[in-house]
């Protein structure tokens, strides 16, 4: 798997929508211009990181994908957030349910629950509940 656990998504520091949501789970921050177009540069600029690609290669990500939710459907919580994500679309289909926690308003936790699984080997709880926060 080359999916890059070291990676810390900084996208939602810059799109002020989530402003009220960083400041209430108390992260420190430094003030940065606010800019939506900004946001989605650097969420795409993240996406790439996170599976070590300089450029947009959809074959590359789709393999990943598919090696990540082989790792993920083993984590309980994961798979009720997969449901939860998946009934959006009226469907129970996993698969689609991770790649929609991959959508700009989820990935940066999403990015972090993943890390955890990855080097921890389970979710940190503080991270489980930010997800399920944004979620529901």
């Amino acid at each position: 798997m080359v999916y890059n656990s070291k990676h810390i998504c900084t996208y939602q520091y810059y799109d002020s929508r989530f402003k009220n949501f960083i400041l209430n789970i108390d992260t420190i921050t430094e003030e940065v211009e606010q800019s939506e177009d900004t946001a989605d540069l650097i969420y795409k600029s993240d996406m790439l990181q996170v599976f070590n690609l300089t450029e947009y290669d959809d074959d590359k990500i789709h393999e990943e994908m598919i090696n990540l939710f082989e790792v993920l459907k083993n984590n309980e919580k994961m798979v009720e957030c997969m449901k939860k994500m998946a009934l959006r679309f009226v469907t129970e289909e996993l698969e689609l349910g991770m790649m929609l926690l991959f959508s700009y308003d989820t990935f940066f936790v999403m990015n972090l629950c993943i890390c955890d699984i990855m080097e921890k080997g389970d979710i940190e709880e503080e991270n489980m509940n930010l997800l399920v926060k944004l979620i529901n």
